[in-house]
């Protein structure tokens, strides 16, 4: 939507972080120092991206205002937001040094577990982020 002087109008600004949430399941929790496989891993926007999609499925004419890294893992999170209608991503930034945080939830058959992380944690723990 756009004012008189052809400036946009948005119902909806949100400005902060956006995630990406991985969910892990069909899992045992490891132990430590052990390996173990999941059955199934999906992935979620996650931070700001959940309240900009609600707003924009709402109806909302939103807008996001965020930064975005060039991983691989910004790159996915970015491209899905692109599909969202009445969501607009004009304000966000992009830095090629940032990285998105990412949440990862492993879901057990006794319980789930949620740990934010940043990049940096998931090259220490050996996961590809490039």
């Amino acid at each position: 939507m756009n004012d008189e002087a052809g400036q946009k109008i948005f119902d909806v600004v949100i400005a902060e972080n956006t995630y990406l949430d991985l969910f892990f399941s069909d899992v045992d929790f490891p132990r430590p120092g052990t390996e173990v496989l999941a059955g199934n891993l999906s992935f979620s926007l996650g931070g700001a991206a959940n309240r900009a999609v609600a707003a924009a499925r709402l109806g909302a004419e939103s807008c996001l205002l965020t930064n975005q890294g060039h991983d691989q893992l910004s790159t996915l999170l970015f491209k899905t937001l692109q599909k969202v209608d009445h969501l607009n991503l004009d304000l966000c930034t992009t830095d090629t040094t940032y990285r998105n945080p990412v949440s990862v939830s492993i879901s057990t058959s006794n319980d789930r577990a949620l740990s934010p992380m940043t990049i940096q944690r998931l090259l220490w723990i050996g996961l590809p982020v490039n």
